[in-house]
């Protein structure tokens, strides 16, 4: 469900008629429909759900919308809105995850789930690389993104019916490390009948192709980490690069960004300028949190900046994900919405041996959370996975192999 809806949904927004109602998105119509699937069909399940300390970070996540809109004076009903909003979005899919996907088979059933997608996919995006991005156009009757956008390094990036190539590059960058996964970690081996090696490295060009060198980066990464000798050590650097980075970020005072976009330019002056804008902007958008640094400004208006000499607006363009955290629910969001991916992520990749399953998962949500350092891309699926992992049961790998106490039961002989 949720996977079919990402994939296929249009970028479309449809506006409620009652006012207290948030307006029907593609994320909404997913978090909709798991709903009344469950009702309809589970709800025992959902009765029998208990909450967990660690569901706090997530329920925080969930009010920081509320926080914000009364800190900022816009009165009970934005902030009513703001969190119902949130909650449709991003507490429903969670709640899916803890309900569904807290056990090793479930997260098993979620690697396939994704990496058959992107093998669904794939042929789509690469039509949209050889004919351009169209088909959102000619299924839905109009483009989700400036179409200006899609064209780079000399060839087309495919969007298919997501929002962004960006988006749909780590979805495919998702179901290739799922397939790596599988194969590598779980010990799958063919996939109807096909080595699954070979599909795996049809994802891996397909993802190639789709034009997005950080996306590329991040797998490769996750690639080298899913590999059994991998180094804990190396799984604990990536996690504490998380926190490291946006404390960097916050806390800079401009002349370290400076010397990174020098080092950019030496391989790539459009990647520099690209990196400076970015820089620029979030110093404008980390300026105007600083009224209000604990709740930040709210949903509205967030992004303007007014010159207190001139009196000249200017506007700012926000690219990621944390950064947008910050500045509109401040540090109380930031620091909730990062622990909401960064527990349940800590509990495969810096656990001593972890279930090779669990491993996989919190490396995707890893995967995910260095990319949202710098694009603002956030799936359903990404939520009900946080959901999913933290409180997944049997962490350890011990739980896999047999112990010599524990031996497995052999049928006696006739």
């Amino acid at each position: 469900m949720i996977a079919v809806g990402t994939m296929l949904l249009p970028i479309h927004s449809i506006d409620v008629p009652a006012p207290w109602i948030p307006d029907l998105t593609k994320r909404m119509a997913i978090s909709l429909s798991i709903v009344a699937g469950v009702l309809c069909f589970d709800a025992r399940r959902v009765l029998a759900f208990r909450a967990h300390w660690l569901d706090l970070v997530t329920a925080a996540w969930i009010l920081a919308p509320a926080l914000a809109s009364l800190a900022n004076g816009h009165g009970p009903y934005d902030a009513l809105q703001a969190s119902l909003l949130r909650s449709i979005t991003w507490g429903v899919p969670y709640l899916f995850g803890r309900l569904y996907l807290n056990s090793e088979a479930a997260l098993r059933e979620c690697l396939w789930v994704v990496f058959l997608g992107g093998l669904v996919y794939a042929p789509l995006a690469l039509y949209e690389v050889v004919m351009s991005p169209q088909l959102h156009r000619i299924v839905y009757g109009a483009h989700q993104h400036i179409f200006s956008q899609t064209f780079r390094g000399g060839g087309w990036r495919p969007m298919v019916f997501m929002h962004h190539g960006l988006e749909l590059t780590m979805w495919l960058a998702w179901a290739t490390a799922s397939g790596f996964a599988l194969w590598r970690l779980a010990g799958v081996r063919r996939l109807l009948g096909v080595p699954i090696a070979l599909p795996c490295l049809g994802l891996l060009a397909t993802v190639a192709l789709c034009k997005s060198t950080g996306a590329l980066l991040l797998l490769a990464l996750t690639i080298v980490l899913m590999a059994p000798r991998a180094s804990r050590w190396l799984r604990l650097m990536v996690l504490a690069a998380v926190p490291a980075f946006l404390l960097f970020r916050v806390l800079s005072d401009g002349s370290a960004e400076k010397t990174v976009i020098e080092w950019i330019g030496l391989w790539s002056q459009q990647r520099a300028d690209s990196v400076a804008y970015r820089f620029d902007n979030e110093a404008l958008l980390l300026d105007n949190v600083r009224q209000n640094p604990l709740f930040g400004l709210g949903g509205w208006r967030f992004l303007d900046r007014i010159d207190p000499w001139t009196g000249v607006k200017t506007q700012a363009v926000s690219d990621s994900y944390w950064i947008l955290a910050l500045s509109t629910n401040g540090a109380v969001g930031l620091l909730s919405f990062l622990s909401a991916l960064w527990l349940p992520a800590r509990r495969g990749m810096a656990a001593r041996q972890p279930a090779r399953v669990v491993l996989a998962c919190s490396l995707l949500l890893g995967m995910s959370m260095l990319d949202l350092l710098f694009n603002a891309f956030v799936t359903p699926m990404l939520i009900a996975l946080t959901g999913g992992l933290m409180l997944s049961s049997s962490p350890s790998q011990a739980a896999e192999r047999p112990t010599a106490d524990r031996r497995p039961l052999r049928p006696r002989s006739a």
